[in-house]
């Protein structure tokens, strides 16, 4: 459902409505990131530690072809969770996941860590097929249209994103300082990811949804850049 033109919502904005719906969630959101988890965790654990870094480009494009599939997935739940499409729409959304994931796996065999410039290509696709806006197949190149259609915003989103990770990474890394060896490596990407993937997920939502004209920012969030990250007061009523 389309709403009348207005103005772009600026990204901040949107990565603000983003933390705050996971802040309001933060237990239900988590479990949701753990469930999908379960996907790369599949395929990291039979992986020795020690052999990880002489891993073939096969083996490295399945792994990332898992956590791919694990972020598109949630990307379309929580979505699906929002329009009451969980069940009706799970084919499309969990096609359209699984699809993008092989392209970025794929990518990865060809391009390497190149294939990030790929993920806003895709990331809208999940979200375009549990919206019913498309199907499996189509929800693809829709994504695709909106995201070069505002590229600025798309890339932007992903460079934001991987900060606020890297942010979260390095502050696990020194909370875990105690911890020795691999395991505290893995523990804090562990912790980064399941952070950072329900974020991730609410803030393409929140860029699909506001490309397409729909409302996506709560009465809380400002589209003012001064007012950035101060709660919103409900106007009052003229007497």
């Amino acid at each position: 459902m389309s709403s009348s033109p207005r103005d772009p919502a600026p990204l901040g904005a949107l990565f603000e409505a983003a933390f705050r719906r996971f802040g309001a969630r933060v237990t239900s959101y988590t479990v949701y990131s753990i469930a999908v988890a379960a996907i790369p965790a599949a395929v990291i654990a039979p992986l020795h530690p020690s052999t990880t870094e002489k891993l073939g480009a096969g083996v490295q494009a399945l792994v990332v072809a898992a956590v791919a599939l694990s972020n598109l997935l949630l990307t379309g739940l929580l979505t699906a969770l929002v329009t009451g499409t969980a069940r009706a729409r799970v084919a499309h959304y969990c096609g359209a996941a699984i699809v993008g994931a092989a392209i970025l796996g794929g990518g990865w065999a060809v391009g390497g860590p190149f294939t990030v410039i790929l993920y806003p290509l895709v990331a809208f696709a999940p979200v375009a097929a549990a919206a019913g806006d498309a199907s499996a197949l189509s929800a693809l190149a829709t994504g695709a249209r909106l995201a070069l259609r505002d590229w600025g915003r798309s890339y932007g989103a992903l460079v934001g994103l991987g900060l606020c990770g890297g942010l979260l990474f390095g502050g696990f890394l020194v909370t875990l300082s105690p911890v020795d060896g691999s395991a505290r490596f893995v523990a804090a990407v562990a912790l980064t990811v399941l952070l950072m993937s329900p974020i991730a997920a609410l803030l393409q939502r929140n860029l699909y949804g506001d490309l397409t004209g729909r409302i996506v920012l709560p009465e809380s969030v400002s589209r003012s850049q001064v007012d950035r990250g101060k709660r919103q007061k409900p106007a009052r009523k003229r007497r």
